[in-house]
């Protein structure tokens, strides 16, 4: 089922970019592989969407940890044609020190259908001190690496 709340689109994983630039075009963000780029995210938004060159879709999650603060993760919705493996880094840096920052790579989740806003096993936490205002700015980066088997 499509994450973007009213929407009741219920296809098959091999759609999802389709229908997302179809729909939601202004939804989300385009980026391409290998160059950071910038997210900026209101901390009340639970997802964002990201579209890479290629048309695979990814969901930057933001899941709110009450008491901790926010568990962000990338996971890409994608059929089982699993040819390439994508990796992520993602940077976030205190409005309050800049000299302060959090930072994490990790591989990004692949999941066949949307269950929900549940972070991925791994995660960066941001506490709620981390940041003094209601937006997170995040330098991001996604990778995708040929799977050799």
């Amino acid at each position: 089922m499509c994450p973007i709340p009213g929407c009741g689109y219920r296809g098959f994983t091999g759609w999802w970019s389709g229908h997302f630039l179809t729909n939601h075009n202004s939804d989300g963000l385009r980026f391409s592989y290998g160059q950071c780029f910038d997210v900026s995210l209101e901390m009340s938004v639970p997802f964002l969407v990201l579209l890479a060159e290629d048309d695979h879709l990814f969901i930057f999650i933001n899941k709110n940890v009450i008491p901790f603060g926010h568990a962000l993760s990338v996971c890409c919705l994608r059929t089982g044609n699993l040819n390439w493996n994508f990796l992520y880094e993602m940077r976030a840096t205190s409005k309050g020190n800049t000299k302060n920052s959090l930072q994490l790579k990790a591989s990004v989740t692949n999941t066949r259908e949307w269950r929900g806003l549940n972070p991925t096993e791994v995660f960066l936490l941001v506490p709620y001190a981390f940041s003094k205002s209601s937006k997170l700015t995040l330098n991001v980066s996604i990778e995708r690496v040929a799977d050799v088997k």
